[in-house]
């Protein structure tokens, strides 16, 4: 009787279990289902994204905007150094993704926050192949000072990606992405249509100064192949 009663316990644990990711599984391909709907809308405002992935939906929602040689991007992460993303089931999406960029001819920089850098990571092949318009640049945050350390990890947490040309604009930012992961919550998209607010577009503008602040620090060093 004690071993029934602990294998029932046990079954309506894995029961429960199971719904429960069959719940939370249904959530997340809902919210991917509006986030994909959403590709080809013209977008005024920003859209909340609860849960997303960079390469199968930022990569699109960005290839909806226009792409040139007078677009400039910026991307932060601090997974790329030891192969995180770009060695994940996403990374070749992601490297491309990039690729698709920069043979429209756009510049692209990949700001990689780490104590911990390395060459061993996807995106550097697009360093050999596009050496003119990708560069990845890294930030040991172990070497800042305080004051420039805070600004390093209000960049590190929000992971934004900023497109800008001649007065076009867009902007990616997560509102968490844990370390390791493959997976951003509470994402903001701006559009290039919603950035023509002011209020939004501040928001835009203080990211893409902390970024170039951030990549003009001492502690800001190209990476480059071997």
């Amino acid at each position: 009787m004690v071993f029934l009663g602990i294998a029932l316990g046990v079954l309506i644990s894995v029961f429960f279990i199971l719904w429960n990711n069959r719940t939370v599984n249904a959530e997340f391909e809902r919210d991917l289902d509006e986030v994909r709907n959403l590709r080809s809308a013209s977008l005024t405002e920003p859209v909340r994204i609860p849960i997303a992935m960079i390469a199968q939906d930022m990569l699109p929602l960005f290839a909806q905007l226009k792409i040139d040689n007078k677009v400039r991007i910026d991307i932060v992460g601090n997974d790329a150094s030891n192969g995180h993303y770009s060695h994940s089931d996403n990374g070749p999406m992601l490297v491309e993704g990039i690729r698709s960029w920069l043979k429209s001819g756009a510049s692209v920089r990949y700001l990689i926050i780490d104590s911990r850098p390395s060459k061993e990571n996807n995106l550097q092949s697009l360093v050999t192949e596009f050496p003119e318009n990708f560069k990845i640049d890294y930030i040991d945050p172990a070497t800042l000072p305080s004051e420039k350390l805070a600004l390093v990890e209000n960049v590190a947490d929000r992971h934004p990606t900023l497109l800008s040309s001649d007065g076009y604009f867009a902007l990616w930012l997560e509102g968490k992405h844990p370390r390791g992961s493959k997976y951003a919550y509470n994402v903001d998209f701006y559009s290039p249509e919603s950035l023509r607010n002011p209020a939004h577009k501040k928001i835009f503008d203080y990211y893409s100064n902390l970024v170039t602040e951030v990549t003009c620090s001492e502690s800001s060093r190209a990476l480059v192949s071997a």
